[in-house]
């Protein structure tokens, strides 16, 4: 189940609840997405995501894991031409992931 806390003036989202379930409907996990600031093109430029092993209760004791994301767009505004994505977990692991996006030609008539 997802639900959408918090707006800011523009209207773009900056808290999100996720609460997960299994097959069986038996609860799994919170996640509490903390949206940053927004470029101007609305894209998100850092997320905080807390991971927690309770539907109802969000402390340092029912904290399973954190995860902030950073992401750096760049290129032209026609197309992006790379995004990357690092994600830092609780244990300062660091991932990257680098996508390159290609903008298909438009036609005008």
């Amino acid at each position: 189940m997802i639900t959408n806390e918090l707006y800011d003036r523009l209207d773009r989202i900056k808290l999100s609840t996720v609460t997960t379930y299994n097959s069986k409907r038996e609860f799994v996990d919170t996640q509490k997405i903390a949206s940053g600031d927004y470029d101007r093109f609305d894209n998100c430029l850092n997320q905080t995501i807390d991971i927690y092993d309770s539907a109802t209760v969000f402390t340092a004791e029912t904290l399973v894991e954190r995860k902030t994301i950073e992401s750096v767009y760049s290129g032209q505004v026609e197309g992006v031409d790379a995004v990357t994505m690092t994600a830092r977990a609780q244990q300062s692991i660091t991932h990257s992931i680098n996508i390159r996006l290609k903008a298909r030609p438009t036609i005008s008539t």
